[in-house]
């Protein structure tokens, strides 16, 4: 109840929440979708509550008819990709069992996937994060030896011995494969938080060899099991519904459960009332079949019912999401859950003991405590460079308070201290200014966890609130989560109350891009010119780059944003010459990761003339323990990582090099750090590839680009002089793999018969205009289909109410799941017919994967560097054909090619033969042209001669 008002979407959550809905609860489903629903308000509760799959799988086969079709849509494609990822999380969970066999090391999966595949008739009805595995005591460090070698690590940087320590001290400890995105959660204690004794030796003499999925896995005992999660959910507070529809579920799926075994087992670990509690409201609430006698020992203890009625009246049926309390805080109600005096004395004093863990984190900011650690030089060298960051940002916020720059790097500093309550405030002075910026919000998410708080607290909107700029950063936390229907609300809300707070409008034009929001579309583009004319930045350079065609505004802009940098400070390079035996070049990135600017540019590290060149790769982003990370370290002659480097060090570090040619490969793209580039640390400065367009920083002497993104009579729209490249200025690796057996046609999702369009760029640059093209051409091509990537819910609902309403079936719009390599998805590639390309934006990096994999790209040539890429790719690659100037020209070679079978062979067999002998894939060529480019560059420098355009020969 609100207010003494029931609320329609909690119950219509709590009644939809279940595996069984018997007809009498279908009805009443009907009758309460009948009075009206908020299907807003619904899909919040059901993505918090983490019952999205389960609710959307019971209405849409109760109530198909009373959901909008929309919502479905939504709730189906939630489902399968959940699925999916509960899928990938079984093989990598059955993958890393399967190496700690073989390392002699014997170890339970539990919860997760396995609960997703074991207790659900569908794996996509519930998600989950991280793999849990639990191994005995004295095979830990083996344990974390072979998920290290499969590339797993924690992500503090601590010993082996150090993490062990903790690890014993808590009973569970994580590790992440930043490759991969699986995190693997390691348990020698099961409920570590709690004073109950749960018997490990009888444990693991009745776990159980199960035959799961073709997989031979060691499994708890369905009564052990059952026991954790009910636990479980204890040590959450029950907070969200999902944990009882995992106990309703786990009964469901195991009709044969010994509960007189399993009761006793419960009283003998001192944990009865929290399974009672557990059966209580699976049984209440989600008409689980729990036996009578059951029931009645539930029903002898009257805490556990007033405890459920709370848990069900105040937490699932008003709709307020709560979440337990912090880890190493005390809660009554977990206290009055153990069985027994004893128990409870116990656990009054194990949270007292647990407050080591946050002992550790204060000492690790302290470099005289940090002798008292096991903490390795690394670890050392990281505490003072993180102390140093922290007083060059306190520096810089004295003499200016309101530099977001500054509160950014300092809690960054604070978190790497280990400080994470001041790490969060500092993230929220910079979230005030600037609500929409997605890197800062996941910084925050990391130190809200790492504080052993929980991010849900933060997701409550502010409501009733009148104040227009809480609102906005309500909106920018949504976007920051892909919640973009919901963050263009928040966005209109805090419009509503202030027409003129520019961070709204900038969350709402943003979220409208991701989401193919396009029922705003020319008002946004008529702001985004008026405020660019007022001086105002309703958007930032990069997004900018999708929405508009206008070379002339995207230079007014990219000033806005110089202007907002603080004045220059006096050069660290101040003319005096270097004398090197080769010139040294370094290039700088927040991408050294596995990232797509670093697929690109690899090859080229790879290839740099040792004997003429000097290379310095500069981090300025996370640390990803990936194979292209070290593949880069591997490539150049030192590899600096300076994330934890405030933007003065950083630059005087390039200084202290004597870094002749400094390349940005940022620009105005990602968490770009334009400071470095103003305190001029080398004498020559470029950008290149990060962004496609001017940065308008004097400071940037170069932009390196080819003939056909930046033509002649487009250079006044650049600051910097302009390079030309011979062929392409696109960098690629001919060494990428490719997956060597294609899918079939339906393993993609793809059908069996029928022309296959494709296009897998980003949303963003998705709009009416090209989206118009697309639909007449599926209208004219019979039994064709559109081949998109996996987009954002809310991004295919409305591209799908889109195309119904351009006369074409929704399901002609097919959405391909993620993979995780490379290279299975170049493969797939290959059973699509013709990859068309987006404007004003263009494909670039996707564009390349397109025709490395053999797939023709059609593009139309735009008016500004992003929409001009395509043509400089197939130029480069000797296919000018493809190149068309209208969209006139595109549909109706996209028409001819779609009905041209022979034409398209041929042109697929010219494209394979050029792969190998043009220059776009000619990473060796690329790389001489550009070292052709830094060499000119540096001897005019050299020479005293100022920057000027120019072009390589080759």
């Amino acid at each position: 109840m609100l207010n003494g008002v029931p609320e329609l979407e909690p119950r219509l959550l709590l009644a939809s929440s279940r595996v069984v809905v018997d007809d009498a609860g279908g009805r009443a489903i009907q009758q309460t979708l009948r009075q009206g629903i908020d299907w807003t308000v619904f899909a919040r509760l059901a993505v918090a509550h983490g019952v999205a799959g389960l609710s959307g799988h019971t209405l849409s086969r109760v109530a198909p008819d009373l959901v909008a079709e929309e919502i479905l849509d939504a709730l189906r494609i939630s489902l399968q990709q959940t699925g999916r990822a509960n899928r990938a999380r079984f093989e990598e969970l059955a993958g890393v069992l399967e190496a700690l066999a073989a390392d002699g090391v014997e170890a339970i999966p539990f919860k997760g996937p396995m609960l997703a595949v074991r207790a659900y008739p569908d794996p996509g009805l519930r998600a989950f994060g991280k793999l849990k595995l639990l191994v005995r005591d004295q095979q830990l460090a083996a344990t974390i030896a072979t998920l290290r070698r499969l590339g797993y690590a924690q992500r503090e940087r601590l010993t082996q011995a150090h993490f062990e320590r903790l690890h014993r001290l808590q009973g569970q400890g994580t590790v992440f494969n930043e490759a991969t995105g699986f995190a693997i959660a390691t348990y020698t204690r099961l409920a570590s938080k709690l004073a109950i004794d749960i018997d490990y030796p009888a444990l693991w003499r009745r776990a159980q060899r199960v035959e799961l999925n073709g997989r031979s896995l060691l499994l708890l005992a369905p009564e052990d099991d059952f026991i954790v999660l009910a636990v479980d959910g204890c040590a959450h507070g029950w907070g969200k519904m999902k944990w009882a529809c995992d106990i309703a579920a786990f009964i469901s799926a195991h009709p044969h459960l010994d509960w007189t075994a399993l009761l006793a087992r419960a009283r003998a670990q001192g944990c009865l009332r929290m399974v009672l509690l557990a059966t209580g409201l699976a049984r209440r609430y989600f008409d689980a079949a729990v036996p009578e006698r059951v029931a009645a020992v539930e029903r002898a203890v009257p805490r556990i019912e007033r405890l459920a009625g709370r848990i069900a009246g105040r937490q699932w049926r008003t709709g307020e999401v709560t979440s337990a309390p912090a880890s190493n805080a005390i809660s009554l109600d977990r206290l009055l859950l153990h069985d027994g005096l004893l128990r409870r004395a116990r656990y009054l004093a194990r949270q007292t003991v647990q407050q080591l863990e946050r002992w550790q984190g204060a000492l690790a900011g302290s470099e005289r405590a940090l002798t008292l650690l096991p903490a390795s030089t690394e670890t050392r060298a990281a505490v003072r460079q993180h102390q140093k960051a922290r007083v060059e940002a306190e520096r810089m916020l004295a003499a200016h308070p309101d530099d977001a720059a500054a509160w950014a790097r300092l809690g960054d500093a604070f978190a790497g201290l280990k400080r994470h309550q001041q790490a969060i405030a500092c993230y929220d002075r910079v979230l005030e200014a600037a609500p929409y910026n997605t890197a800062v919000w996941k910084r925050r998410a990391s130190a809200l966890a790492a504080a052993g708080e929980n991010g849900d607290r933060a997701e409550v909107p502010p409501s009733g609130s009148g104040d227009a700029e809480k609102w906005a950063v309500h909106a920018g936390r949504l976007f920051s989560t892909r919640c973009f229907a919901e963050a263009i609300e928040a966005s209109d809300r805090a419009l509503a109350l202030d027409p003129g707070l520019v961070a709204a409008v900038r969350v709402g034009i943003h979220a409208r891009q991701f989401a193919c929001d396009w029922s705003r579309r020319t008002q946004d583009r008529r702001q985004i010119a008026d405020g660019v004319r007022d001086g105002k930045r309703y958007t930032t350079p990069f997004f900018h780059r999708a929405i508009s065609e206008s070379e002339a505004e995207g230079l007014a802009l990219a000033r806005l944003c110089t202007q907002a940098q603080r004045r220059a400070k006096k050069p660290l390079w101040g003319g005096e010459p270097y004398r090197h035996s080769k010139i040294r070049i370094a290039y700088m990135s927040t991408d050294f990761r596995d990232h797509v600017v670093a697929d690109m540019i690899a090859g080229c590290f790879e290839q740099h003339d040792r004997a003429r060149f000097d290379i310095t790769a500069i981090s300025l982003g996370p640390n990803d323990r990936s194979a292209m990370r070290a593949r880069i370290g591997a490539a150049v002659e030192r590899f600096i990582d300076s994330r934890a480097m405030s933007d003065a060090q950083v630059a005087r570090r390039i200084r202290e090099l004597e870094i002749d040619v400094l390349i940005d490969l940022n620009g105005s793209s990602g968490e770009n750090r334009p400071e470095i580039l103003r305190h001029r640390p080398a004498p020559v400065q470029a950008t290149y590839l990060g962004y496609p367009g001017t940065t308008a920083m004097p400071c940037v002497d170069y932009i390196i680009a080819d003939r056909f993104v930046i033509p002649h009579d487009q250079r006044r729209w650049y600051t910097e002089q302009v390079v030309d490249l011979p062929h392409s200025f696109m960098p690629n690796d001919r060494t990428r793999p490719i997956a060597p057996g294609t899918p079939g046609r339906l393993e993609a999702g793809l059908p069996d018969a029928g022309f296959v369009f494709a296009c897998h760029n980003h949303e963003y640059k998705l709009n009416p205009e090209i989206f118009d093209v697309w639909m007449r051409l599926l209208r004219a091509v019979d039994g064709s289909v559109m081949w998109l990537k996996s987009f954002n819910p809310t991004a295919v609902i409305n591209l799908r109410r889109e195309a119904r309403a351009r006369g074409v079936a929704p399901e002609r719009l097919l959405f391909a799941p993620h993979v995780q390599r490379s290279a299975d998805h170049l493969a797939r590639l290959r059973l699509a017919d013709l990859f068309l390309d987006t404007l004003p934006y263009n494909a670039h990096a996707t564009a390349c994967d397109a025709l490395w994999a053999g797939l023709p790209v059609l593009t139309c040539l735009g008016t500004t560097f992003p929409g001009r890429v395509g043509a400089s790719l197939l130029h480069a690659l000797g296919l000018p054909e493809l190149v068309t100037t209208s969209l006139t020209e595109y549909e109706a070679l996209a028409l001819a090619l779609a009905r041209d079978p022979g034409r398209l062979a041929a042109l697929r067999a010219t494209l394979q033969g050029n792969r190998e002998t043009q220059p776009l894939f000619d990473t060796r060529r690329l790389t001489r042209n550009l070292e052709t480019a830094y060499a000119t560059m540096w001897q005019r420098r050299e020479a005293g001669l100022a920057p000027a355009s120019f072009s390589v020969e080759g």
